[in-house]
């Protein structure tokens, strides 16, 4: 099964302009799995992803007229259980393992 976030980034690494000095890309890769965003973050090559969390929060809160702690709370990643870091792939081969490529 091809996995294009991994082939993207493998794809990304000879071009220096991609390259930070440390060997990995800097290539910004935006999934759209809108069910599960912490775990695309967690489990695959890419970057960042669409969260609707915090739209549908305020979308919530302004249809019912009222604000509540978890608005708050979907405005930290880290108590909303996004991951603070993760293993990078690096251009000599070393970190996160094609195989636990999740995304597409």
């Amino acid at each position: 099964m091809p996995h294009a976030t991994f082939d993207t980034y493998q794809g990304s690494l000879p071009f220096v302009r991609f390259q930070t000095a440390e060997g990995y890309s800097r290539l910004i890769q935006c999934a759209e799995h809108l069910p599960d965003p912490q775990d695309i973050l967690q489990a695959t090559y890419s970057n960042s992803t669409w969260k609707n969390g915090l739209l549908n929060k305020i979308e919530d809160m302004a249809s019912h007229r009222y604000v509540d702690d978890r608005f708050v709370h979907q405005l930290d990643a880290r108590f909303s259980g996004y991951p603070d870091s993760r293993e990078t792939f690096y251009s000599d081969g070393l970190g996160l393992d094609p195989k636990s490529e999740t995304g597409s």
